[in-house]
């Protein structure tokens, strides 16, 4: 999965307050080798 496609799945589940799919897809991107500034900046 691309950056922009997990930035565009984390920004649906807040929007979407899915909070039991937030965490996995953050964890996702953490292990994907996204940093927490990056997720947070680029993805919302």
């Amino acid at each position: 999965m691309g950056k922009q496609e997990m930035y565009d799945k984390l920004r649906d589940a807040i929007v979407n307050q899915d909070i039991n799919g937030a965490g996995p897809l953050v964890q996702e991107a953490l292990d994907a080798g996204l940093t927490p500034f990056e997720i947070i900046n680029d993805g919302l």
